[in-house]
């Protein structure tokens, strides 16, 4: 007869256990967050400057106003070329929105200056650049990285060969990308198969809230390039690629460690995906190949290859030390030279 008892006992426990939190309570000591500016570009040569200059968000949240991507109010930059000063940046005014603020269902969100600092001095191969900027409360930071010189590069390309894939047209062609590697350990490069500048259009219809009225419009746009696909049996490619995607590989990095100064061929296949009701479609026509400073490099790689293809996010996988070169500060200053060798006609 102690069934009686222990169902009591069960439901004496059970209402004294309900009205007990086992929330389990971790106090972490979070690091002390110090303000400081984000200094973040490339320099590409032949291309004129263009950079992001901002404060540093908390990266625990302990500052809820504290805008993203905000520039101080009177930063200013100056860039040097091999120790020699070039002059100041300017602001080219852009306002974006700041989502980590509360947003106005009549207004919309919170704008906030995030435009770049610009000049018009076109990076040279070869040189070293200093950014420094500074900014009222941010101690100054500066970066500095050297240009990649320049690595001649020309092209054997195959006769274009007609493949069949169900829905499209892939024409694939064989080329091999030769250089020669200059002397020294340590030459980053990446290798892509670009188009050149191409438009294409599109036409949607308006109407007016009636439906009553309605017009086509056209729009033209303009693709600066586009990348295609190729498929190798080099290893330094494939080790490059980290992953291949089914449809081949539309980027891959590699160094010099097994052919350091020496001359190099790499064999790669382009794919050209022609879709048969298009008329406006990209062409094949230059493989770059993407002298690219240590700094970038280790970006590349993250950004690029972080996780296998196909795999979810994981939030809990081992933390990524991510490079910078700021002192004073954080971000990073990369600096690329692309030596374009054009299919030959």
């Amino acid at each position: 007869m102690r069934r009686p008892s222990l169902i009591l006992l069960a439901a004496v426990l059970a209402g004294t256990l309900g009205a007990c939190d086992f929330t389990p309570t971790l106090d972490v000591p979070l690091p002390d967050f110090e303000p400081a500016l984000t200094l973040n570009g490339v320099l590409a040569a032949d291309s004129t400057v263009e950079v992001r200059i901002t404060a540093a968000a908390d990266p625990y949240g302990r500052y809820p106003d504290d805008g993203l991507f905000e520039i101080p109010q009177g930063t200013v930059a100056e860039l040097f070329r091999d120790g020699a000063s070039l002059g100041p940046l300017r602001l080219a005014s852009a306002e974006c929105p700041d989502y980590s603020k509360p947003v106005d269902p009549v207004a919309g969100p919170v704008t906030v200056e995030c435009g770049a600092f610009i000049s018009d001095v076109v990076v040279e191969p070869g040189a070293t650049y200093t950014l420094r900027a500074s900014a009222p409360g941010y101690p100054a930071a500066e970066a500095t990285v050297t240009v990649p010189g320049r690595v001649p590069v020309t092209l054997d390309v195959g006769p274009p060969v007609e493949a069949e894939v169900p829905g499209w047209i892939r024409v694939d062609r064989d080329v091999a990308v030769s250089f020669r590697d200059p002397a020294g350990l340590g030459d980053r490069y990446a290798l892509m198969a670009v188009s050149g500048p191409w438009t294409y259009t599109d036409t949607y219809q308006t109407c007016d809230r009636g439906g009553v009225s309605c017009s086509d419009t056209t729009v033209h746009y303009r693709v600066p390039h586009t990348r295609f696909t190729y498929t190798t049996s080099d290893p330094v490619l494939l080790a490059g690629a980290r992953t291949i995607p089914t449809n081949g590989i539309s980027f891959a990095t590699f160094t010099d460690e097994v052919f350091d100064g020496e001359a190099r061929s790499l064999k790669v296949r382009v794919h050209d995906l022609i879709h048969p009701d298009r008329r406006e479609e990209p062409e094949f026509e230059a493989v770059w190949l993407v002298a690219v400073d240590a700094e970038t490099f280790g970006a590349y790689q993250i950004a690029w290859f972080g996780y296998p293809a196909g795999e979810d996010f994981n939030p809990f996988q081992e933390p990524i030390d991510l490079p910078s070169n700021v002192v004073g500060g954080y971000g990073l200053l990369g600096a690329v030279t692309v030596n374009a060798a054009p299919v030959p006609e």
